[in-house]
């Protein structure tokens, strides 16, 4: 039977569908980083600046255009960026390669062990947030992960010809986040084949065959970019991949190594979870024990050995940037997934009691959300939780768009108290039953919950924290010849649903026009600014726009 045809694929589609399709075009954006992106696809669609698209206050964008080339075209349907299309590369990113990951793996590893990894992915938290985000890391991180596996197989069938498929996708993480599109998938393979003891000569080869391709594919574009715009091209170019790797300045997102480690433990709940009836093995082990390591490696599948390289080395590439956010370590999540479906699938036998009693700790969770946003739905309840939390008035008035909105986002109050019954009943499943049949069923409970969660309470969220309605006013009281600018902060939200250019007002100089503005910031801005300005306050965003 064709793979694609069999139960696991079947349903690791289903419930890719449900938590990254599902009621997408009602979930607005709601964090700077999507809309960032979006602007620029906004301006290629608008605009037809192909080659180089432009950002906030018409700069350079920080990002390589595959992303924004894919948002484009999926705009081209509609005519214009919206919450789907912007969303919708990642999401397709997400799904194709766990589709993909399941008929890759089936003949290497076997049917089961390849629908575990594959639901040990989708469900993964990171994999989850990053797949429904309008960013460049989803579409990078499967590129990357594609990329390898496809440069594995061609290495263990005798590395024949040119690997056309890894060329193309490393050639696409090169124009979707830069030179680490192919740095990353370079030092993984020449590790892999120092540590399997290939000659050197033949590694050079190897490596030459992929990589000279991908960077004539990839420099192409960065020579025309920077004909386009010249040095103001090429100083971004220098602050994303040199500066930020070397820490010259000051970087955004500066923390330490130990943070980005347990930033990869909580990106793989519940999983990580999993591997804690392991732990006692491991702190058995000591340092001495190098040798039983080693051997443990060369006995290992090639699959095994090569997620090991993969993973390795993704982790200490990321530890070197002062710069660091648990969805760098993206391009890692599927070799983990490799290796943790060892761990759970050759343990589930001895430790089918812990597992299952994760499982009825989270789902127990998410039945007391749902109970408990079902009984805020009551007048009495809902102002007695308000003099509780004791909150100022516009966090109450973001608590009630986010607990008492939500029932008519979602059709109907039945819905929920279905959703609640549904959840009840599989809690009660587990636990009359000794245990489920294997991890798999663990992990498709696990996200099918993820999908109620998905097109419920994260739909609202986003759309209490979305710019989207603020953007609405201005396009209505600000006239279209009027310029606006920004004080202090990057408004990519109100810039994109506006669909209007805002410029930094810091690096202009206004005779009269609009200035958007946090209102803690207006002391601020009458210091700086002193008597140069006279304004009057026009209108003010009844939710927060921004997270």
């Amino acid at each position: 039977m064709k793979a694609f045809l069999k139960k696991p694929f079947v349903i690791l589609f289903l419930l890719g569908w449900a938590i990254f399709l599902l009621r997408l075009e009602q979930r607005p954006m709601a964090t700077r980083g999507e809309a960032r992106e979006a602007i620029v696809a906004q301006s290629i669609v608008e605009q037809d600046r192909w080659i180089l698209g432009y950002g906030y206050g018409g700069v350079v964008p920080s990002k390589p255009p595959l992303m924004h080339w894919l948002i484009a075209l999926a705009s081209s349907v509609p005519g214009e960026v919206n919450n789907f299309t912007a969303r919708l590369p990642s999401a397709v990113a997400a799904i194709g390669f766990v589709l993909g990951l399941f008929i890759f793996l089936s003949p290497i590893l076997g049917e089961p062990r390849a629908a575990l990894t594959s639901i040990i992915l989708l469900t993964s938290l990171e994999w989850i947030q990053s797949g429904g985000s309008c960013r460049v890391d989803m579409l990078f991180a499967t590129s990357i992960a594609g990329g390898l596996l496809m440069t594995y197989r061609w290495l263990q069938s005798g590395s024949l010809g040119a690997p056309l498929g890894a060329i193309t996708l490393f050639s696409a993480a090169v124009l979707t986040k830069g030179p680490a599109g192919i740095i990353i998938p370079a030092m993984v393979i020449g590790l892999y084949q120092v540590l399997d003891r290939v000659q050197l000569i033949r590694i050079v080869r190897n490596l030459s065959f992929i990589v000279l391709p991908v960077l004539i594919l990839g420099s192409s574009w960065y020579v025309m970019a920077y004909l386009v715009r010249g040095p103001e091209f090429f100083t971004k170019f220098y602050y994303e991949n040199v500066s930020r790797m070397t820490g010259q300045e000051d970087m955004p997102h500066s923390h330490s190594v130990l943070y980005l480690y347990l930033s990869l433990l909580v990106g793989l709940l519940p999983w990580s979870l999993a591997l804690i009836p392991f732990l006692t093995k491991i702190v058995k082990l000591r340092f001495n024990s190098i040798k039983i390591g080693v051997r443990t490696y060369y006995q290992a599948q090639p699959i095994s050995r090569f997620s090991l390289c993969a993973t390795f080395f993704i982790l200490i590439f990321f530890s070197i940037p002062d710069s660091k956010r648990a969805v760098y370590l993206l391009p890692a999540y599927p070799f983990l997934a490799i290796l943790m479906s060892a761990a759970v699938h050759s343990g589930y036998q001895s430790y089918h009691k812990f597992y299952r009693g994760i499982y009825l700790v989270f789902t127990s969770l998410v039945a007391v959300i749902f109970t408990a946003l079902l009984a805020l739905q009551s007048d009495l309840l809902f102002s007695a939780t308000l003099k509780i939390l004791d909150l100022g008035q516009d966090k109450q008035r973001a608590l009630f768009h986010l607990i008492r909105g939500w029932p008519e986002a979602t059709y109907s109050h039945l819905f929920f108290i279905f959703l609640v019954v549904a959840i009840s009943y599989t809690l009660l499943l587990c636990l009359v039953k000794a245990r489920l049949k294997n991890p798999f069923d663990y992990g498709v409970l696990w996200g099918a919950i993820v999908a109620l969660f998905s097109v419920t309470l994260f739909t609202q969220l986003y759309q209490c924290l979305s710019a989207q309605s603020f953007a609405q006013v201005l396009r209505n009281e600000v006239p279209e010849d009027a310029t606006i600018y920004s004080y202090d902060y990057e408004f990519y939200g109100v810039s994109f649903y506006a669909n209007r250019l805002i410029k930094r007002l810091a690096v202009s100089t206004p005779q009269s026009g609009y200035l958007v503005i946090f209102e803690k910031d207006l002391g601020d801005f009458k210091e700086v600014y002193g008597d140069r300005f006279s304004y009057e306050i026009v209108d003010r965003s009844q939710n927060s726009i921004d997270r």
